[in-house]
Formats: structure tokens, sequence, C-alpha cells
């Protein structure tokens, strides 16, 4: 193999990463992208299991808890 080829090999795996990061949203260059993660992360970690605690506190059974982890797992669930 030549150092071209190992060289060019590097980069598209760079290119590759950065793309991975993009999609995951992981990149927080861009504002949007800084927008789009702050409201999945209130909206997932603190307004799903506030809502499912208030909303499940009225439920007629004692298994209230294991519908809001179940809740709250099926909402990052969506996300991967």
């Amino acid at each position: 193999m030549s150092y071209t080829h190992n060289l060019s090999h590097a980069n598209d795996k760079l290119r590759s990463f950065k793309s991975y990061l993009k999609w995951m949203w992981i990149d927080q260059f861009n504002t949007i992208y800084v927008m789009v993660s702050s409201f999945l992360f209130f909206l997932l970690g603190v307004f799903v299991p506030i809502a499912s605690n208030f909303i499940l506190s009225y439920a007629f059974t004692y298994h209230a808890y294991d519908v809001v982890v179940q809740l709250s797992h099926t909402s990052l669930l969506h996300l991967s």
C-alpha cells in the first residue's frame, strides 16, 4: 500500500465520522442543530417524565411507575 492510499482512506474515515456526528445531532457548530438538540433534550429528558408522572398519577392501577419507565424508554428508542 502506498502512503497516499492510506492518507485517502483516513480522510474518508474522518469524513464518514463527521457525517455520522451530524446525523446523531452532536454537531453543535450550527445554530439549528443546537436548537433541535436542546429541544429534544428538554422534551425527552424533562417534559416527558414530568408529564407522564402527572398523567399516570391519576391511573387506577398501582403499577403507574412501570408505565413511566416504559414511556421514557420508548421515547429514547425513537431517537436511536
